[in-house]
């Protein structure tokens, strides 16, 4: 169990300070990070009838299953991905974006994955949209989970402060802007509180819901400024590999890291 109730150190903090103030650019080796998922498999739900879908579980091995979690989101960004409709494979993918609107630059020397800006789009008749179908808008998520959930066999599992993303798009992607929206006027930051979740189902998708827990404390501590950092780390990681594949694409000079996330908005910004 992660604790989460020891306050930080000053000089993490200040490092914490930093790294919202700042994010850098920097790859080396891939950090990987676990998927929250939405259970979806109407299988699974046939062989194991308490595993129904729109549960939430943490992709791996032996994963727990629930109805209600809590999630604390850290950072939070945008970005547009293009994936085949056949098997779901990545063709390409635009920058993590901020809030503050950088270009979205993409893996093959593009922008947003081929599809127009909002002001050409907005004129396109359906048909011309179609041809973007598999191009979505993706709100991407990194924060830490908690809940009591159940295995496959039915046994229950506590699963308490696990570091996931969680990708939000098409009928789900406003969800968390409207939290973002509520919290204004209370003084308190996405990161300062704890997210109830659950889901419902609109036609074929199951919409996460979200409502605000105000009472359990969201510390800064030691643990959280740590998950923070791998946060950090794999945003700034994954931008550069995005940047470096886009200036081949062109033909251009190989894009060099460089040590801080300049010409982007804080992290701070994106746990707001």
């Amino acid at each position: 169990m992660t604790d989460l109730t020891t306050l930080a150190t000053p000089e993490e903090l200040a490092e914490a300070a930093a790294i919202f103030a700042e994010q850098g650019q920097d790859e080396t080796a891939v950090i990987k990070l676990p998927f929250l998922k939405i259970q979806y498999d109407p299988d699974l739900m046939m062989e194991v009838p308490h595993l129904r879908m729109g549960m939430y579980y943490i992709h791996g091995p032996s994963p727990a299953y629930a109805e209600n979690i809590k999630m604390r989101v850290l950072l939070q960004h945008t970005q547009w991905r293009q994936q085949s409709t056949e098997d779901f494979k990545m063709i390409n993918k635009s920058i993590l974006m901020d809030k503050r609107g950088q270009d979205p630059i993409d893996m093959l020397g593009g922008l947003r994955c081929g599809r127009p800006e909002s002001k050409i789009w907005t004129g396109f008749s359906d048909a011309e949209r179609k041809q973007y179908k598999d191009v979505v808008c993706t709100r991407v998520m990194r924060g830490i989970v908690s809940y009591d959930g159940v295995d496959r066999n039915g046994d229950k599992k506590r699963v308490e402060n696990e570091p996931v993303q969680f990708h939000m798009k098409g009928m789900n992607f406003m969800g968390l802007g409207k939290v973002i929206e509520n919290l204004k006027g209370s003084g308190r930051q996405l990161r300062d509180v704890w997210l109830d979740m659950n889901t419902h189902k609109e036609g074929k998708t199951f919409i996460t819901n979200f409502g605000i827990d105000y009472d359990t404390p969201a510390l800064l501590t030691s643990d959280v400024v740590a998950t923070l950092k791998v946060f950090n780390d794999q945003a700034r990681q994954e931008n550069d590999s995005i940047k470096k594949k886009h200036y081949a694409a062109l033909g251009a000079v190989d894009h060099a890291p460089s040590d801080s996330f300049n010409g982007y908005s804080s992290a701070l910004e994106h746990s707001s």
